[in-house]
């Protein structure tokens, strides 16, 4: 049986997931935000910030877009 999605590419079990406490790596928070219509800094920071925790460093950090100017 296919999963079961709420959005494009947002699955019931990714939400379990989340509300589990299971890790979200900054690549998958960047896609399901865009997703959901966050912004994406916002999701890859929560999602640093939870492996920072989870390694018992005491440790925050900013994230910010880098724009690349073509050559």
């Amino acid at each position: 049986m296919a999963a079961e999605h709420i959005y494009n590419d947002v699955t019931r079990a990714f939400l379990s997931n989340i509300e589990n406490g299971k890790p979200v790596s900054p690549e998958a928070a960047a896609r399901y935000a865009k997703t959901l219509g966050y912004a994406e800094e916002q999701f890859i920071r929560l999602a640093l910030q939870d492996q920072m925790r989870r390694a018992g460093l005491k440790y925050e950090g900013a994230v910010r877009h880098l724009v690349t100017v073509p050559p």
